[in-house]
């Protein structure tokens, strides 16, 4: 079963950064809080964001990157 939380944030950030850099972003970000992306859970999407915030400014402007981590924390 997949994890919803996970295919939510795939969802903000796929038309944005496309698949390849979504998958690696969230991998290496999952990886530096200690957890998977597949075991992320929503207590731990503060700590994502800013670890992602990082990466997500090498990519998009500054509006777009405050956009996409309030639709990330955001996530029910």
């Amino acid at each position: 079963m997949a994890n919803p939380i996970l295919e939510q944030i795939r969802e903000i950030l796929i038309p944005r950064l496309g698949e390849f850099i979504t998958d690696s972003t969230l991998r290496v970000n999952c990886e530096r809080i200690g957890t998977t992306p597949k075991k992320i859970i929503k207590l731990q999407l503060p700590e994502l964001i800013k670890n992602l915030k990082l990466t997500l400014m090498l990519f998009l402007e500054e509006e777009e990157v405050e956009e996409v981590t309030q639709k990330i924390l955001s996530i029910k």
